[in-house]
């Protein structure tokens, strides 16, 4: 196939570059953005998947009746993550999120562990953004909801020795091993 003359004055032929610069830059800025999309879309949908969990909503009815919490920012007292940190399984969980009233915001943290089909935490604690240190809610938790398990004394003289009464042998065994102390060849 013969190309036709090139006439005098007819404009150049563009590059592959020049007729496609357009797509070339929706292909290079849409990917990454839906690659983003998706991602986000997927951390959200974990986040609510943690929110509506029986353990985060134990956690956060606990701290929503706080005295000590509502002291300091207020009340009613709402969630404030909509994306919180955390693990769950189906024994145990852990998470830290933040909660906010009409006086400020409050960083929570939390471990939770399963019993009987009830979620109950080991530590839960609450600090204000300005703060460095966590304030334990346990005292004020384990008041308002007694468990069947003896409370920590630290005081308390340690338990004698419990005595393990095994059951007798029904026979004795008299096993001779016969060593050989050199190896022969």
């Amino acid at each position: 196939m013969v190309s036709p003359p090139l006439q005098v004055g007819s404009p150049p032929t563009q590059t592959w570059f020049r007729r496609n610069w357009k797509r070339l830059l929706l292909v290079i800025v849409g990917v990454p953005a839906l690659a983003a999309a998706i991602a986000g879309g997927y951390l959200y949908a974990q986040g609510q998947k943690l929110i509506q969990s029986p353990a985060y909503q134990t956690v956060l009815t606990a701290v929503q009746k706080s005295a000590l919490v509502q002291d300091k920012i207020g009340q009613p007292i709402n969630n404030a993550s909509w994306l919180p940190i955390g693990e769950l399984s189906d024994s145990k969980a852990r998470f830290d999120f933040e909660v906010e009233g009409p006086k400020g915001k409050a960083l929570i943290q939390t471990q939770l562990g399963k019993e009987n089909d009830q979620w109950g935490p080991s530590a839960l604690g609450f600090k204000l953004p300005d703060e460095l240190r966590y304030t334990s809610l346990m005292k004020e938790y384990n008041f308002n909801n007694p468990s069947d398990l003896p409370k920590f004394d630290p005081n308390a003289k340690p338990l004698d020795k419990p005595v393990i009464n095994l059951p007798p042998p029904d026979e004795e065994l008299n096993i001779e091993i016969d060593v050989p102390l050199e190896h022969k060849k």
